[in-house]
């Protein structure tokens, strides 16, 4: 309502209690005070019900204002809302891009490293074939030089499609242990019943050579993807069923049966880079190495001239030492290491507990990947050279640092902080057995 309207109600019920006061005057006897009593009292009426009315209608515009504004408010809420899906969506495909962008870089790192490879073995060919080349044989290029004069023929026509490389040549399956378990007479004197049954299951699975191999993936952090493969060997029992590590580790060790289920696995993850080669597929496995196995009178004496007879291995085997057995001052073991090494085969160390290592003498070596456990990484145990000083050691060594044991996403994160190359534990994958 206008201030006019306003105006010309109050006019109204003014007037409405003049002639009421007039009236009353008029009429009856009461005289002029009560008059003007009954004139007030008319007034105050109409001024109070003016009042009512009044605000009642000023209430109803603020309530359509806030309706109004509330609506408007929903509009831009839903704005935003649609605005965030738009800036989300983005995100998630500039990141997809460029975890894409990474992959293909990391693919092309890894096609550049085969190709040096296949160059150095293509070179090493070509002097060994030169080697072996009779007497006068060398002339051989003079003949072909004077046949560049000879009309050239007319070319085959050229077949264009994918080239195809040539399938590498599957070797040999690995030998097979020899076992010569030791006498338990002193040990099963100390264990109860179920330990002595629990023993003799472990020794008629390992004679028998009744062994499967389970593999856990490493990943290439940040991006998550698959490279490696660890391999553990697990034991099955006559009747089929396996017989886990957790029940007969500590009385395997103890019987120094260790060795003996080492080699088992040397033997079968050999075995199945064979596999992989035959079907031209396959990631490499790292494999572990027990103490025991480095005499060398053993076994381990003998898989190493296998491994080094069948150099075509090298790109399928990783041979896992932990850190206490990979002795520097023990020459004999180190000549087997070299010689591992000139056929390309690289070398992992596991089981770390402190980073007080000579980085540069293992990567003359040709260790290639540090395995450390995530506690090492962050506290680092008092070390000086820990968390990003250990990262840039190795990169300046060329070892590759690989975190065992992450098992969760919160843990995860914080190592990323710390740049790491690879990543094992059950975040990533369990233990399966292997195709």
């Amino acid at each position: 309502m206008t201030r006019l309207n306003h105006t010309l109600i109050a006019a109204v019920y003014g007037l409405a209690a003049v002639l009421i006061a007039v009236l009353v005057y008029a009429a009856t006897a009461s005289g002029l005070l009560v008059a003007l009593l009954s004139g007030a009292v008319v007034l105050l009426l109409g001024a109070l019900t003016h009042e009512s009315v009044a605000r009642r209608a000023m209430l109803g515009a603020l309530e359509d204002e806030i309706a109004e504004m509330a609506a408007r408010l929903d509009g831009a809420t839903a704005a935003v809302d649609g605005t965030r899906d738009q800036v989300a969506e983005l995100v998630s495909v500039l990141d997809a891009e460029r975890k894409d962008v990474e992959t293909r870089m990391s693919d092309v790192h890894e096609l550049k490293g085969l190709v040096a490879q296949l160059a150095t073995k293509l070179d090493a060919t070509r002097h060994h074939a030169r080697a072996k080349l009779p007497a006068g044989a060398e002339s051989a290029p003079a003949a072909a030089g004077a046949a560049d004069h000879a009309p050239a023929a007319t070319p085959a026509p050229v077949r264009m499609g994918p080239a195809r490389l040539p399938p590498v040549p599957v070797p040999p399956p690995p030998p097979e242990p020899t076992f010569v378990l030791p006498e338990q007479e002193l040990l099963e004197e100390s264990l109860d019943d179920e330990q002595r049954q629990l023993l003799a299951r472990v020794q008629e699975a390992i004679e028998a050579r009744r062994a499967d191999v389970l593999v856990q993936p490493i990943v290439r952090l940040p991006q998550r993807r698959v490279e490696y493969f660890e391999a553990f060997c697990r034991l099955r029992a006559a009747d089929g069923s396996p017989i886990l590590p957790e029940a007969y580790g500590e009385i395997a060790e103890q019987a120094g049966l260790v060795p003996a289920i080492a080699e088992l696995l040397l033997c079968r993850t050999a075995d199945l880079v064979r596999r992989d080669l035959e079907r031209r597929s396959g990631l490499p496995y790292l494999c572990h190495v027990a103490v025991p196995d480095l005499s060398l009178g053993g076994y381990f004496r003998h898989f190493v001239d296998y491994l080094r007879s069948n150099s075509q291995l090298s790109h399928g085997v990783v041979l896992s030492f932990a850190a206490a057995d990979f002795d520097l001052d023990n020459r004999e073991f180190l000549t087997l290491v070299a010689g591992l090494a000139r056929d390309g085969y690289r070398l992992a160390i596991d089981g770390v507990q402190s980073i007080d290592m000579d980085f540069r003498e293992l990567a003359r070596r040709n260790v290639r990947f540090l395995k450390v456990a995530p506690e090492l990484l962050m506290e680092g145990d008092g070390d000086p050279l820990a968390g990003d000083a250990l990262k840039s050691t190795l990169e300046r060594a060329e070892i590759a640092l690989v975190v065992d044991r992450i098992d969760s996403e919160s843990l995860l994160l914080e190592l990323l902080d710390y740049d790491i190359d690879y990543g094992q534990g059950y975040l990533f994958g369990g233990l399966r057995k292997s195709f």
